[in-house]
């Protein structure tokens, strides 16, 4: 099955069951339902460069991504689509010659494409296609997608893309960008540059615009098409921990260097700013650093390999992001911490970093405040040498996922948690235990899809009270993890991995 998304809206899916009817002395009915749903989110919204002039480039970026339930399907991991670019019905058409039905009119404005000069009335129905004149490129963050294809192209070309939930890729950013053409007799001399530096193998003659063009309006559809969807069906394509050589930098909004300092652009930034540290920066500040806006990112230019600070983070404010750097230690308020999730903070993201703690007698690599924390993510991190990787105080709606929590005292501490979830990572080597969980009756905590083992000395889940946790579908390192649990009760383990899963 094929599923279509146009840029500005368009998916119909159709199901038809026929079941041929017979005579029977008696009749049982079985009830079949499906929840049929798209498997990639792609923005509605047009791309509308406006007023635009000879030899202009003009960009836009476009986002596809996987879709919520398409995430939250464990049967399912990749999508491999592709984009295609069709001509553009005009809005007065599609009511007085398709009956409003847009979809019917860019079809017929597609499969009519190559009989366009024997049909007078095409162009009163399509726009003039601005197709060749768009380039797309990927964000090529992971690497799996196409080639990209640049402006002054043959009209009938696509391009591809996949997204993996294995690969921890979950959106592909694509680069629309305009080459604006000439019009016949009025090119500029630099004409032939202008198209041979954004297409080296086009002939600049084929792209010049006739004269009658000049003040009409252009267009072009691009069709987003899901072309396969790959199960997982095996153990060995789940993968585990962390794998930092995803990060991607954000846009910044502000950049601290050599001599500059964080907390300044920081206090300086407005909510929703994304401050970033270069490679240069030279640790000026006095550690912690406090984000102290609501939906400020915290991010580095680089990357966490080269991007270190001497001392940890407090997170003071809502929806906070903190990705991409090497964190040491630092102590205050009463704790030793990497990143300090402080009182009241909600839905705060800690990713893509490296933290780097004191030694496995003292500290948490990241922990927050009792009882007044929900929605943190702690994903794709790095955390090593602290008392407690990530430390989790009375709290709701947290995910650890695809850590890599090695050589520490204990890997995940868990306390009366509510609907928290430990997923995707590799917990190993932890001298004390893996992952420990505390709570009462109402507590709830997941652990699955985890590669745990090698932790303490059969420590790897350690139980000390409240209700059951469902460490279900996690690798233990060998096919008994009875030993490897200090409860068999109280620690549901079964059904468990029969062989190691993937680690990054």
């Amino acid at each position: 099955m094929k599923k279509k998304l146009f840029l500005s809206l368009a998916a119909v899916a159709a199901l038809a069951i026929g079941v041929v009817g017979m005579s029977a002395f008696e009749a049982h009915v079985i009830n079949v339902t499906a929840r049929i749903e798209n498997a990639l989110n792609v923005p509605i919204d047009a791309i509308d460069f406006g007023t635009v002039f000879p030899q202009e480039k003009l960009y836009s970026d476009i986002s596809i991504a996987l879709s919520e339930s398409f995430r939250e399907a464990e049967r399912v991991d990749d999508v491999e689509y592709f984009i295609r670019q069709k001509p553009k019905p005009r809005p007065e058409a599609i009511d007085a010659d398709f009956n409003g039905d847009e979809i019917a009119a860019r079809h017929w404005c597609y499969e009519n494409w190559d009989t366009r000069d024997n049909d007078s009335t095409y162009f009163e129905k399509c726009y003039f296609n601005l197709c060749p004149f768009l380039s797309k490129h990927p964000d090529q963050q992971p690497d799996n997608d196409g080639e990209g294809l640049n402006s002054f192209h043959d009209f009938n070309i696509d391009v591809t893309g996949r997204l993996s939930k294995a690969e921890q890729d979950y959106e592909d950013i694509w680069t629309i960008d305009l080459a604006v053409p000439c019009f016949r007799g009025e090119c500029a001399q630099d004409w032939p540059s202008f198209v041979h530096q954004n297409n080296p193998t086009a002939d600049p003659e084929s792209y010049i615009l006739p004269e009658f063009l000049k003040g009409q309006t252009l267009g072009c559809d691009l069709w987003v098409e899901v072309s396969g969807v790959n199960e997982v069906s095996e153990e060995e394509s789940v993968i585990v921990g962390a794998k930092l050589s995803s990060y991607s930098a954000p846009s910044c909004d502000a950049t601290v260097g050599a001599g500059q300092s964080i907390q300044t652009a920081i206090n300086n930034a407005s909510a929703g700013q994304t401050v970033c540290v270069a490679s240069s920066y030279d640790n000026t500040d006095s550690f912690p650093i406090r984000v102290n806006k609501d939906n400020l990112t915290l991010a580095s230019v680089s990357g966490p390999a080269s991007t270190s600070l001497n001392g940890g983070v407090i997170i003071d404010n809502d929806g906070v992001t903190v990705t991409g750097l090497t964190l040491g230690d630092s102590t205050l308020l009463g704790e030793t911490f990497g990143v300090y999730v402080n009182t009241g903070v909600d839905n705060a993201v800690v990713s893509y970093n490296t933290i780097v703690g004191p030694g496995v007698g003292s500290g948490r690599g990241v922990v927050n405040a009792i009882n007044t924390t929900t929605g943190l993510l702690v994903n794709n991190n790095v955390i090593n040498t602290w008392l407690t990787g990530v430390f989790m105080n009375n709290s709701s709606n947290m995910t650890v996922s695809y850590n890599t929590l090695t050589s520490n005292g204990v890997g995940s501490g868990n306390d009366y948690p509510t609907n928290n979830t430990v997923h995707h990572n590799t917990i190993k080597n932890n001298t004390l235990e893996g992952v420990g969980y505390f709570g009462d009756g109402s507590s709830s905590l997941s652990v699955n899809f985890n590669s745990i083992y090698s932790n303490g000395t059969g420590d790897d889940v350690n139980y000390y009270g409240g209700a059951a946790v469902d460490a279900e579908d996690n690798w233990w390192g060998d096919l008994d993890p009875s030993d490897q649990v200090n409860d068999v009760v109280n620690v549901d383990f079964t059904p468990f991995a029969g062989s190691a899963y993937i680690e990054n």
